[in-house]
């Protein structure tokens, strides 16, 4: 691609991202969604949600011809007013909606019909289950491409100006076809334009939901680690990222042994997991790089994913 190319796409880019803040805008303060996001006629529904999660039950259906997954979003008292709840429904369906990407779970719709009041988020089902089902049942095989896949998932969503903000194997899931598939943006926002020299990458949402053994430094305690408050960044997710591959490499989670308090001490005191035997260590030290403690110092996704990729190439190579 030429510079003129380069300049455009960079101008496109520009221009979707003030488009999907804007839209974001407008459904927070007028409380309504594009009508194009709406799922009818969605049938056939287990009696009993399959998968469960922090915000949602997950149920299988059928909508036409394809299988899909109906997740009915929890609404929490904790949360506040039911507009406060429609909010945070509608940040995620719009967020979602843009993304289209190999390693991305699609978005189907918004389902208003299904378990009226309560609303659901439609995708397509996937046999396979999460990640962590996955794995348990064929074996780890698979793992370091699972691994370069995520990357490359994670790297589009910073490229497109998304933080994940919870990224875990429960998030993941795996395609009839045998690839990963990031999903549940229940805590994924854009960055805005506006935070673009706060400290760094931006800010995202200043929700602190989310599973804390997945948390960098910076998570656990902001003003230690040069933040004035509790933000997600892409550097966030960057270590998140390094979790997972732990994850995936093991089956255990990140600090398995110990409690959730005893697990942000030792990210706080420098601690980290040792290496899984399944990966090579090369692959150790790029995954390694993204739990630098300061969050400015780690390397971005799109960097890890290209190392990644490259180390891939070069053991084909090699063999």
């Amino acid at each position: 691609m030429g510079p003129h190319g380069e300049i455009n796409k960079l101008a496109t880019d520009h221009l979707k991202h003030r488009a999907q803040t804007l839209l974001l805008n407008l459904a927070r303060r007028s409380e309504q969604l594009p009508t194009t996001l709406f799922i009818t006629d969605v049938r056939d529904l287990t009696k009993h949600a399959l998968f469960g999660g922090a915000f949602g039950d997950v149920f299988r259906g059928m909508h036409a011809e394809q299988a899909v997954a109906v997740k009915r979003v929890r609404m929490f008292l904790d949360q506040g007013t039911p507009a406060k709840q429609w909010k945070k429904i509608c940040r995620e369906a719009l967020v979602w909606q843009n993304l289209q990407h190999d390693f991305i779970l699609p978005f189907l719709g918004v389902d208003m019909d299904t378990f009226s009041p309560a609303i659901s988020l439609v995708s397509p089902w996937m046999k396979h289950g999460t990640i962590l089902q996955y794995l348990r049942m064929k074996g780890r095989e698979d793992v370091p491409r699972f691994i370069r896949e995520i990357a490359e998932g994670v790297a589009y969503l910073h490229v497109s100006r998304i933080v994940h903000g919870d990224l875990r194997g429960a998030n993941i899931l795996v395609s009839d076809d045998h690839h990963a598939l990031i999903g549940d943006f229940g805590l994924a926002s854009v960055i805005s334009d506006s935070d673009e020299d706060l400290p760094p990458g931006g800010l995202t949402t200043s929700t602190h939901a989310g599973n804390v053994r997945w948390w960098p430094p910076e998570l656990c305690l902001p003003s230690q680690f040069g933040f004035d408050r509790f933000m997600r960044t892409p550097a966030a997710d960057a270590w998140a990222f390094g979790c997972v591959c732990y994850e995936l490499a093991t089956g255990n989670i990140p600090f398995h042994d110990m409690r959730e308090m005893e697990a942000m001490r030792a990210v706080l005191d420098g601690r980290r997991p040792e290496r899984p035997t399944l990966l090579d260590q090369f692959q150790w030290e790029v995954i390694h790089s993204v739990w630098t403690e300061r969050a400015d110092e780690r390397p971005s996704m799109a960097i890890v994913a290209q190392r990644l990729r490259d180390a891939a190439d070069a053991l084909v190579s090699y063999s």
